[in-house]
């Protein structure tokens, strides 16, 4: 233990000396005067609104002080659909849209087994405490993480941690095992951390100890219930909807579901956060002239969210509480290993769905669930009423029809007069807005913020379906009847953006942003070369 503090104490002693030097002596670093360090938290179903009405209950250190203290940008924009976290973190890294990043839904469809398989499934890499096969490979843009590892020549040291596989590796970029770039998830099996061989044979020294310590145990053995009086919850449980007091009990759970509620609950983050700040010490992050990347996922999708539609509840109250906190020991950590003026810490979110269909129905706003199931199997039975017995559809995925094209072949029919049908038969459909051809999207035209131009700027034409079709707003994609989240076709959604730390002033930004600038801007910041897809803007006037 007295050996840790030492170390503790000497790294600390590194980081405030090259904080002194690169204050006095900015001639120090050759290619100007840039943070040592970027953090990128992404916060999966963060959102503005939450933030100001829990506002009077946060903590002094967390989201107000950001809020306060740096840069912030209420509404930042998406100029396509939503189709899943993946595509969104993809876009946050690299600043281009799906349809050139190639990460155009959390999963697809592999016509050949009709199984979807992960948007970043890849056969060779194995899995490293995990099962899972996936790499960085799909991504067919170059990331802000790329960009640094090239501009410092590899020497820039890249950690990226967080709670899901896709979502980490898309932070981390093409490290494909690198000495300098560390990259590890919590596994779905039983939570500890794991990574793949694509980044590295082996899990970091660091991961390896917390998982010899059982940390993850240590915290499956907590029950979570509230963190404040219930007096301070505006909402309902999810778990108790007549009651404000919630209580899960993560060891008495089925085994099958306890990693992945576990996953949903704030000790995820605070696990997340622990493992950041180890990273930073025995990584040196921070302490040396060339710059350094942090990326971390955390969440505040409560463990019953998936029940509750994206509306708020006790459990994401409480979660944005414990963040809040979390948060605020990350940087008070960072800031006295490395010192506030050399981190630059950029906080945002993938898109998330705003209100349940049933709460629209409620107030009386039309909405409603999409069913593919009972959908398909009506098309299926219009196909085959038209062109007798046959399997025509090989599968439906994210609001995506694939077509059998080799049964229709057999049948002596032409594809195009089939897609033609299906396409009109699913216009027909209650909360169906549009639905086009993918061939129809390539040549399509409008203006940025239109239905089409949204689906052209999603359509991944090697991976995506025959038919895409586009949700009325208020409407949600679920696979079966009883299922009540999903996917919607939102016309616009808005995500916060905050920047802190290093040379950013307090602002509120009133202009336009589009999540494209988010990579734009860090690059700028960093000196870095745009991403090779880039289709951002910096944000300027943002800097001391």
């Amino acid at each position: 233990m007295r050996l840790r503090t030492i170390a503790s104490a000497l790294i600390a002693a590194l980081c405030v000396n090259a904080s002194a030097q690169t204050t006095s002596k900015k001639g120090n670093d050759p290619i100007g005067d840039r943070p040592k360090m970027v953090v990128n938290i992404v916060v999966d179903g963060l959102r503005a609104d939450y933030i100001e009405q829990l506002w009077d209950d946060l903590s002094d250190g967390g989201f107000r002080k950001l809020i306060i203290n740096g840069a912030y940008a209420r509404s930042v924009s998406f100029p396509y659909l939503n189709v899943g976290r993946a595509a969104d973190y993809a876009t946050i890294f690299t600043g281009t849209l799906p349809t050139t990043h190639g990460i155009c839904a959390d999963s697809y469809l592999d016509r050949a087994t009709r199984k979807p398989l992960s948007c970043l499934y890849d056969e060779k890499s194995n899995g490293v405490g995990t099962d899972k096969k996936i790499s960085s490979k799909e991504i067919l843009a170059s990331t802000i993480t790329d960009e640094l590892r090239l501009n410092t020549r590899g020497k820039g040291k890249i950690v990226s941690i967080g709670i899901d596989a896709e979502q980490t590796a898309i932070m981390a970029g093409h490290s494909s095992s690198t000495l300098n770039n560390k990259t590890v998830w919590l596994s779905d099996a039983d939570g500890k951390w794991a990574t793949t061989s694509y980044f590295s044979q082996l899990l970091p020294f660091w991961a390896v100890r917390a998982n010899g310590e059982n940390q993850i145990g240590n915290y499956l053995d907590r029950n979570w219930s509230n963190l404040f009086s219930v007096a301070y919850y505006k909402e309902h449980s999810a778990q108790k909807p007549s009651s404000n007091f919630f209580s899960y009990d993560f060891m008495n759970m089925d085994p099958a579901i306890r990693i992945r509620k576990f996953k949903h609950s704030p000790y995820a983050n605070t696990i997340v956060k622990e493992m950041a700040v180890q990273a930073v010490k025995d990584e040196y992050l921070g302490v040396d002239l060339e710059p350094d990347m942090l990326n971390v996922q955390f969440t505040v999708r409560g463990a019953e969210q998936a029940t509750a539609g994206g509306q708020m509840t006790a459990e994401v109250q409480d979660m944005y509480y414990r963040l809040d906190l979390d948060i605020n020991d990350l940087i008070n950590d960072i800031d006295e290993l490395c010192g506030t003026d050399e981190v630059l810490y950029v906080i945002t979110a993938p898109q998330e769905e705003y209100v349940s269909p049933e709460r629209l129905k409620a107030y009386g706003i039309p909405s409603g669930y999409f069913v593919s199931d009972r959908s398909m199997s009506l098309l299926s039975t219009y196909l085959m009423a038209k062109f007798g017995q046959g399997d025509f559809i090989a599968g439906y995925y994210h609001r995506q029809i694939f077509l059998d094209k080799m049964e229709i072949e057999q049948k002596g029919l032409d594809f195009d007069s089939v897609a033609n049908m299906v396409t009109a038969f699913m216009r027909r459909f209650e909360g169906v807005s549009m639905a086009f051809r993918a061939e129809d999207l390539e040549t399509a035209s409008g203006y940025n913020n239109t239905e089409v131009a949204k689906a052209k700027n999603t359509f991944c034409f090697s991976k995506s379906g025959d038919i895409i079709i586009y949700l009325q707003p208020g409407w949600v994609d679920v696979e079966r009847e009883e299922e009540k989240a999903g996917l919607s076709s939102r016309v616009n959604a808005y995500v916060p953006l905050i920047m802190y730390g290093w040379n950013i002033k307090s602002k509120k930004i009133k202009e336009p942003v589009s999540i494209l600038d988010v990579a734009s801007t860090v690059a700028d910041v960093m000196l870095l070369p745009m991403t090779n897809g880039n289709g951002g803007k910096p944000i300027y006037d943002i800097y001391k």
